[in-house]
């Protein structure tokens, strides 16, 4: 039979995980929730014909403002419009003139590189020149190796 101790942890163990599981459930199911309202506050706001808009203007099937607009309303409407465009085509400007800047500095960085790639490679190509006529001007005896012209 088990003793009271290890009862008593046991139920202490299973109201814990009893506890642990509710807690979980509710956070899971609030982030459920929390996406569901979301996903649902899209939807209301998605356009349906012939309902008010946040911002009281009526649009259309397709989320265009219908043609009846008065002449107030459609001039705001045109003014948005050209800021819009205005703002797009700064937006682009602006980002082709860094791709421009990137691209030319990319082109610096691997000008210096490959200038100095040929400066190594000319500065190795001449030590090692200098230091094999110098193996082939001295005579076999005064390069150390006077063991190695021994005949045995």
């Amino acid at each position: 039979m088990l003793s009271p101790a290890v009862l008593q942890a046991s139920v202490g163990l299973v109201v814990l995980y009893a506890l642990v599981i509710i807690v979980w459930y509710e956070l899971l199911r609030s982030q459920v929730v929390r996406r569901l309202r979301r996903r649902q506050g899209d939807r209301r706001r998605s356009v349906r014909p012939g309902e008010p808009m946040e911002d009281d203007v009526l649009r259309g099937e397709n989320g265009h403002a219908p043609a009846n607009l008065t002449g107030p309303e459609e001039l705001e409407l045109d003014r948005a419009r050209s800021y819009f465009h205005r703002a797009r085509q700064a937006a682009q400007a602006e980002r082709d003139a860094a791709i421009e800047a990137a691209n030319s500095a990319a082109q610096q960085a691997i000008g210096r590189i490959e200038r100095r790639y040929r400066e190594i490679d000319g500065a190795y190509l001449e030590q090692e020149t200098e230091r094999i006529s110098e193996m082939l001007a001295r005579p076999p005896g005064e390069n150390g190796d006077a063991g190695a012209t021994r005949v045995l």
